[in-house]
């Protein structure tokens, strides 16, 4: 007597070459190794700029969208930053009452942020260069013509 699974093959088996060639073009097994290789950012940056002022957390969200259009979040919080900077710098002055240890604290962890955060700037900055100067090189390499004009331009 054949077993189940013996059984199940002897019923498939004429159907055994239809099933393999099904299987060569299943989905799965079709975009595997496409798949496999792909490493792409799905909408890179997007959440950066992204904004959602509505009624709900904002009084105004109109007059807010106009802001942001002009000044970011950050452009705000950033003068802001700068402006408590120089209170804080300017707290040692005669006069002035006295400001708690706990304060001072507060006052050093915003002035370490300050810090981060220009320092952040800088890494931004020397990043976006090295990318102008790959550009650059490549634009050299592919262009002469348009890399030693640029070049004379940048001169002026």
């Amino acid at each position: 007597m054949a077993t189940n699974g013996s059984a199940v093959q002897d019923l498939l088996s004429p159907y055994s070459s239809m099933l393999e060639l099904m299987n060569a073009f299943h989905p799965a097994s079709f975009f595997a190794p496409l798949i496999s290789s792909l490493n792409q950012p799905i909408l890179p940056l997007t959440f950066s700029n992204v904004y959602n002022v509505t009624e709900q957390n904002s009084s105004a969200p109109d007059v807010e969208g106009k802001i942001l259009a002009k000044d970011s979040y950050g452009r705000q919080l950033g003068t802001l930053m700068d402006a408590v900077t120089v209170l804080i710098e300017r707290e040692q002055l005669p006069g002035r009452a006295a400001i708690s240890k706990d304060d001072k604290e507060k006052l050093k962890k915003l002035l370490a942020l300050q810090k981060k955060i220009e320092a952040t700037k800088l890494e931004a900055i020397t990043d976006r260069l090295g990318r102008i100067k790959a550009d650059l090189l490549t634009l050299k390499r592919k262009d002469r013509t348009s890399y030693d004009k640029l070049m004379s331009s940048l001169q002026e």
